[in-house]
């Protein structure tokens, strides 16, 4: 499910997995380089300073050599059901832009034996493409769920 209402970016999208590996994927530097971006793209940095207030960083490479990175700080840690982080981007110039800054928070919800994620991300900035990220993100969220399946067994 896609909601671009008000000025959030809502998915949602059910996962083979319990809410522990959906939580650690979000969480750990080396399962978030397994996953993160599109198709294609090269994560070859992911730092992540895991508590209120800790920063994060992804950088990623695309097949044409562009370069893209984002990062923030971490606002809330619920393990295992919910975390949310600020979304800053780092210019050309190598410096942080903190002026317009996005949230997200991510939750995630047993349902049988599956789970369900419910994504937000609000508000965006002026000139900044939803509908751009919102496909970002779902091929990103295909990429999660194939190395879901590819880690093994649901487990608690």
């Amino acid at each position: 499910m896609i909601d671009f209402g008000g000025e959030d970016l809502v998915l949602v999208k059910e996962f083979r997995a319990s809410p522990s590996e959906l939580y650690r994927a979000w969480s750990d530097a080396e399962e978030l380089a397994g996953w993160m971006g599109p198709p294609g793209v090269d994560v070859h940095l992911v730092e992540v300073d895991l508590r209120p207030g800790g920063a994060y960083r992804i950088s990623m490479r695309f097949p044409e050599g562009v370069e893209y990175s984002w990062g923030g700080r971490y606002l809330e840690l619920n393990p295992p059901t919910r975390l949310a982080f600020t979304v800053e981007f780092w210019g050309e110039d190598g410096k942080l832009n903190r002026e317009n800054p996005t949230q997200i928070t991510v939750s995630f919800e047993a349902v049988g034996d599956r789970t369900r994620m419910t994504f937000r991300q609000s508000p965006f900035p002026p000139g900044v493409d939803r509908e751009g990220h919102a496909d970002g993100w779902i091929a990103a969220f295909e990429k999660l769920a194939a190395f879901l399946e590819a880690a093994g067994p649901i487990s608690a």
